[in-house]
């Protein structure tokens, strides 16, 4: 099973070289607070990842709740803290950067590995997408923008009791710019399951993929899909129309 599982995630990659896969972990700016881009006192230099309820301070007033445990035979709600670390992660933060979106490019996307949470994002001001919660990657297409320079600004909303346990704020996984042609397998519209599982532990898997860009005025294409195993197993292929 997971020799097979391996030769899928070269699929993925495979398919994918004519993608660059561009790294935002510098250059970023944070604040707590409202204040314009242009307030440059009122934001910090920050790297990703970044979290910002570790910088503190510990009190217990951060994650304070009544509640009683029925398991451990409470009758009375008793004031608990500590639950989410005593760190002061609800609230509101905001982070800007600038990126550049190169020339002849047919497709950009933003890659949030991880933004806590609800986060709102806006390309030069403009609402460009949205991913509620903040415990899986998402994607935002922002092609419509064309090339060139444009400011980035991510709006993250922790509200209380979302969580029990400690879940962090902010950008605390990578953000990535994926640039590439118009036509192609959309970041992250992979989807892989296993369609059976024999006794012998062979396993047949399904890979679905979202093409960008077919429903364009883009001429039909082949698309062909290949795989490497490793070792003594066999190379193959499948091709399809798109």
């Amino acid at each position: 099973m997971r020799i097979f599982l391996t030769a899928v995630v070269t699929v993925i990659s495979a398919v994918g070289v004519a993608e660059t896969r561009l790294p935002l972990l510098d250059g970023w700016r944070f604040t707590r607070s409202a204040a314009a881009l242009d307030e440059t006192n009122a934001w910090q230099d920050v790297s990703l990842p970044h979290d910002w309820a570790i910088a503190g301070p510990f009190h217990r007033t951060n994650d304070l709740q009544n509640a009683r445990v029925l398991q451990d035979g409470q009758v009375d709600p008793l004031a608990i803290s500590g639950r989410t670390g005593a760190l002061p992660w609800v609230g509101k933060g905001r982070y800007a950067r600038e990126i550049v979106v190169p020339e002849g490019v047919g497709s950009a996307v933003l890659l949030f590995e991880g933004a806590m949470s609800e986060a709102k994002v806006y390309v030069d001001g403009q609402f460009a997408g949205e991913r509620p919660y903040g415990y899986i990657p998402f994607v935002v297409d922002v092609t419509r923008f064309g090339a060139g320079r444009h400011q980035l600004e991510v709006k993250l909303d922790n509200v209380p009791l979302s969580t029990r346990w400690y879940a962090g704020a902010g950008l605390y996984r990578p953000v990535y710019l994926v640039t590439g042609p118009a036509l192609g397998l959309a970041t992250g519209g992979t989807f892989v399951r296993t369609a059976s599982l024999s006794a012998d532990g062979t396993a047949r898997l399904v890979v679905q993929d979202e093409v960008r860009g077919a429903a364009r005025d883009i001429p039909a294409a082949d698309l062909t899909v290949a795989w490497r195993r490793t070792r003594d197993r066999l190379d193959g292929w499948r091709a399809c129309g798109v």
